[in-house]
């Protein structure tokens, strides 16, 4: 009997090798690779880690609506630090924080449920064609490429309708509504205490869409994606 206890001890490490150690090697040879990811394109191992699952169909959509992948890529990082479960308190879900409204919206443009938009690929998809739709709107009106690409990120973070109000004031202050410097500065007057000003710029006294007093907020995340970007752009080649 003693000497079955002792070949009981003695077998256990070795099932228990060659129960788990697949799995543990697995484990091992994925997180290697990630690794091994990071380092040749000088990236962080989060944003490695999610190109890894996820880079396939950031890629796809981003091509089909004229964007940079790497672009995308900052524009999740800013959103949801590339957290499949992020959720703000206005009810924005998702890797790119699509607000309920919008939702409504892209799910009937694309056909999809929006319950769907939980769900990482489609979360990708739909942020990603609803920027392509914010850019499209600026087409056609004598903007360089750096600019619309500046007026398309605060408009995914303040809204078209802000943005639109914010160059009608650029115009009116005799700046250049084209120029995101000359729009990044006029967001700052859409709050309640220039309404004198407004009632020179809109027949109703105050913006269209509303007093604005989060023009910070929105100066700052087109600053953090512009930044994310130029380093992807220097870390990461394009065709990766």
């Amino acid at each position: 009997m003693g000497k079955l206890w002792i070949n009981c001890f003695l077998i256990l490490p070795t099932a228990l090798y060659f129960g788990f150690g697949n799995s543990i090697s697995s484990n091992s040879t994925k997180i290697a690779e990630t690794e091994r990811i990071s380092a040749s394109q000088g990236s962080d191992y989060n944003s490695a880690h999610f190109i890894q699952l996820y880079g396939p169909t950031i890629r796809k959509y981003s091509q089909k609506y004229g964007f940079d992948w790497r672009l995308v890529l900052a524009v999740m990082k800013t959103e949801s630090r590339f957290s499949m479960k992020a959720s703000s308190h206005r009810g924005a879900v998702g890797l790119m924080q699509i607000m309920p409204v919008t939702q409504s919206q892209i799910a009937e443009e694309l056909g999809v449920n929006e319950g769907d938009f939980h769900a990482p690929h489609t979360n990708i998809r739909g942020g990603i064609y609803y920027l392509g739709k914010i850019y499209r709107s600026f087409e056609g009106k004598g903007i360089t490429e750096e600019n619309r690409i500046k007026l398309t990120l605060a408009a995914y973070n303040a809204g078209v309708g802000r943005i639109t109000d914010a160059r009608m004031m650029a115009k009116y202050m005799s700046d250049d509504p084209n120029e995101w410097e000359s729009v990044k500065s006029s967001l700052s007057l859409l709050s309640r205490k220039y309404s004198s000003l407004h009632e020179h710029v809109w027949e109703a006294g105050r913006p269209t869409n509303g007093y604005y007093t989060q023009w910070q907020q929105t100066t700052g995340y087109v600053d953090r994606i512009m930044a994310y970007y130029k380093e992807y752009c220097k870390t990461i080649p394009k065709d990766v």
